[in-house]
């Protein structure tokens, strides 16, 4: 059976990202000439952005083991004291979701990013004592999609804060070609064009397509053409700039409902059975960035986009 890797190997399959690309090769250049870790950064984007795969091309790159956390696994002190005592010189530490670390996981991140040490208090009581372990210098890769949750006291002692830019829809025609081309197919630009239209702007929602599009491909063998990628984005239930069914189910029932009325946020929890943090984290975003919803103060409105996109589906 033949596996593929869907994933970057190196800086230059990485596509997009090109200044913090940039920064980072002339960062890895420095610490391996000055022959010294890097310096600890955070990645700052939304998810499935790359921020987890330029982790491992910084690892490659060092020829160095990579210890993968995730914050909401980091709740009691011990939880990241266990992981760092693994820890060896010039190793890599990559915190993903670091917003979602407890506060106490997040004091004792401080010593080891200031003084590359644990400052841990040991017993109960009159008789605890202050213990400082030293550990070897590596590089804490922290990312986050939720700055604003960042303790301030963590962001500080991050060196290098790197933001994620939004990939074009240039970016997505390559992605998306190098991943058919990895199995033998070869899109016209016409067809990559349209299906980037379907990607989100973002590389993982493109493997995901890649993946549906290319299991129809496997089954189902003929020669690709546009109308045959239509066909398998509608059964698939892909909608046009790649909106998936619970957000059109969204869009439906506040058309069905309250037409291009202002409609209360309590109210759409209500209507359609979804708590109200489902909704406004996960239903919402992407409909409002694509223009399809507006926020006014007397609640949501569909816009003549959602109007026009729900009368062709129906």
């Amino acid at each position: 059976m033949i596996q593929f890797n869907f994933h970057p190997v190196n800086f230059d399959s990485y596509i997009g990202q090109a200044n913090i690309k940039m920064n980072l090769k002339i960062m890895l250049a420095a610490s391996q000439k000055q022959q010294l870790p890097l310096k600890h950064m955070l990645f700052v984007g939304n998810s499935g952005v790359g921020k987890t795969s330029l982790a491992h091309l910084i690892k490659t790159s060092l020829q160095q083991k990579l210890l993968l956390l995730h914050g909401p696994n980091l709740q009691k002190p011990s939880d990241l004291i266990s992981s760092l005592m693994q820890v060896k010189a010039f190793n890599l530490v990559f915190i993903d979701e670091v917003h979602a670390i407890s506060r106490e996981v997040a004091e004792i991140l401080y010593p080891v990013l200031d003084d590359n040490c644990l400052n841990l208090l040991l017993g109960k009581d009159y008789n605890t004592k202050n213990v400082v372990l030293p550990l070897p210098f590596f590089t804490l890769v922290a990312a986050t999609t939720l700055l604003y949750q960042v303790p301030q006291p963590l962001l500080n002692r991050f060196t290098t804060i790197f933001h994620f830019d939004e990939y074009t829809n240039d970016d997505m025609q390559q992605i998306l070609n190098n991943l058919f081309l990895k199995v033998g197919i070869k899109l016209s630009l016409e067809e990559l064009v349209f299906l980037a239209s379907y990607s989100r702007n973002n590389p993982r929602a493109a493997l995901k397509l890649f993946y549906r599009i290319y299991d129809y491909l496997l089954v189902t063998p003929q020669l690709i053409k546009l109308k045959f990628l239509q066909e398998i984005l509608n059964n698939l239930k892909v909608y046009q700039d790649g909106l998936e069914w619970g957000e059109v189910n969204y869009l439906k029932q506040i058309y069905l409902l309250f037409q291009t009325q202002p409609v209360g946020l309590s109210t759409l929890s209500q209507v359609l059975s979804e708590p109200l943090l489902t909704i406004t984290n996960i239903l919402e975003p992407f409909l409002l960035k694509k223009g399809y919803l507006v926020k006014t103060s007397r609640g949501r409105v569909l816009t003549n986009k959602a109007v026009e996109f729900l009368k062709n589906i129906t």
